[in-house]
């Protein structure tokens, strides 16, 4: 089990404003399911972190699961 922590952050009202807009539009393509606003945030981070470790080459460490 991977363990979680918290991490909080101070975001603009028009960042929150399109986090909300992206967590709406990923409920309807879940067709229902209600996406909320912090698996937008970790969706967007896990896409953003992508791209740029991409463009400046560094790799992402990956956690081996456990058994």
């Amino acid at each position: 089990m991977v363990t979680a922590k918290t991490l909080p952050i101070r975001l603009e009202d028009d960042l929150i404003a399109r986090l909300d807009a992206l967590a709406a539009a990923l409920t309807e393509r879940a067709a229902g399911a209600k996406v909320s606003r912090t698996a937008a945030m970790r969706a967007a981070l896990e896409r953003g972190l992508q791209a740029l470790e991409a463009e400046v080459g560094t790799s992402a460490r990956r956690r081996k699961p456990k058994k």
